[in-house]
């Protein structure tokens, strides 16, 4: 039997439409579909029915549709197995917490005699579409914000556990059928809608979902993609720390990889102890704030995927296309692209003043008063974007192969943030 474990998580709402549009500028080449499923979902958080359950899962379903957004990629399908091959998904429950919860394809437990496996919880066709990731989510009393994570069982031929743990990518990309998130429900005061601002005393559910989804995705965990980059307390994947570098002026040229908070802990380092914080632009645009797979959230702030963590993606195999790390235009007063519209952008516009400016708030390509006019309107705020937001058993044989990836949102009250892996 072979064993293999892994372990693994303040821009205006104009930056997150802005964020938005980026994605939805790339859906016609989309490949992987992040799909959530509620059945789990037993205390109602997500309830569409009520007005606060339906603004939470249009919330999580935005931050699904992110990673959807940008991953260009290709998964095999995972059918019903035939034969004596069966595998299972094993989560945490995100409705009730109970760990190692385990939903098997095989018929019944006696269809599984053969692996020597405790009786799962459930018996039913748990296929995935190519293509598609499939994660759980729901919420619980937690000792975190949220947990997230993807684990597997699978016995069977080499050809079928490899298609279960890898669906058709090699074994230094990473790939999973999908998993699970959940979200504490009890002490947690939360922010649910990703379209507002988020209120001071709040936490923000978006951006906790995109935190949760990146490690269902295969970042900052215990896993092999990621394993190959991980040295000591750094991440040394060659795209993440070129992104790390050119867009957080406190990174040394000389740093080998973007630091983690410890050998075991890989989330981006994060400003406990007074140290710095990784930090890095938010795709799409010139904003500089903490990378989102550090461990803390400043309460009644938002946090967006940034280059870092992006790259760090295509360090682990997603296929991303280059386009969507490019700057979205704007059609805003921030002439100098650094997220906020001020005395720096008046400066840029008297030196761009005429017919082929570059300081065109209006989109009209030129740098004239309207332009002048704009700034004066959008003096002292964020950027208003122009796109609206809209490895198994060697040999033949049946082999049993596990893979664990779980990964916890610690809730840490220090000063004014909350902690999250």
């Amino acid at each position: 039997m072979a064993v293999r474990r892994a372990h693994g998580q303040p821009p205006a709402t104009a930056m997150l439409a802005a964020v938005l549009a980026v994605v939805t500028a790339g859906a016609a080449a989309r490949a992987v579909t992040i799909q959530m499923d509620y059945r789990y979902d037993v205390n109602g958080f997500f309830d569409s029915a009520t007005p606060a359950g339906a603004t939470a899962r249009a919330s999580l379903e935005a931050a699904a549709a992110f990673f959807s957004g940008i991953i260009n990629d290709s998964l095999n399908a995972i059918t019903a197995p035939g034969g004596s091959n069966i595998w299972r998904q094993v989560i945490m429950h995100p409705g009730t917490g109970q760990t190692n919860y385990a939903i098997s394809s095989a018929a019944s437990a006696a269809q599984e005699l053969a692996t020597g496996w405790s009786p799962a919880n459930e018996y039913r066709d748990i296929s995935v579409p190519a293509n598609r990731m499939i994660i759980y989510a729901g919420a619980t009393n937690l000792n975190s914000l949220a947990l997230g994570g993807t684990a597997y069982a699978s016995f069977g031929t080499p050809e079928f556990n490899s298609n279960i743990a890898q669906r058709g990518k090699s074994a230094s990309e990473y790939a999973a059928w999908g998993g699970y998130v959940s979200f504490d429900n009890a002490g947690v005061s939360w922010h649910v809608d990703h379209t507002q601002p988020v209120p001071p005393g709040k936490n923000d559910l978006y951006s906790t979902a995109l935190h949760e989804i990146g490690h269902v995705v295969g970042l900052a965990t215990h896993n092999g993609p990621w394993n190959q980059y991980q040295v000591g307390a750094v991440f040394t994947g060659p795209e993440a720390t070129a992104a790390w570098k050119a867009d957080d002026p406190a990174a040394p040229a000389s740093a080998s990889g973007v630091p983690t908070v410890s050998s075991a802990d890989r989330h981006w380092k994060d400003n406990a102890g007074g140290t710095a914080s990784v930090r890095s632009k938010i795709i799409g645009t010139n904003q500089l704030q903490e990378a989102s797979m550090d461990p803390t959230l400043l309460v009644g702030s938002r946090k967006l995927f940034t280059n870092v963590d992006g790259k760090a993606l295509r360090d682990i195999g997603w296929t991303i296309p280059s386009s969507v790390f490019d700057v979205a235009p704007t059609a805003s007063a921030d002439f100098n692209g650094d997220g906020q519209v001020n005395g720096a952008d008046l400066a840029v516009w008297k030196a761009a003043f005429g017919p082929v400016g570059t300081a065109s708030a209006d989109g009209d390509g030129d740098s004239d008063g309207n332009d002048f006019l704009l700034w004066q309107r959008q003096f002292g705020t964020a950027p208003q974007m122009a796109a609206s937001m809209a490895a198994p058993e060697p040999g033949g044989g049946a082999a049993a192969v596990w893979c664990l990836l779980a990964t916890a949102l610690r809730r840490r009250r220090l000063s004014r943030r909350a902690a999250f892996i």
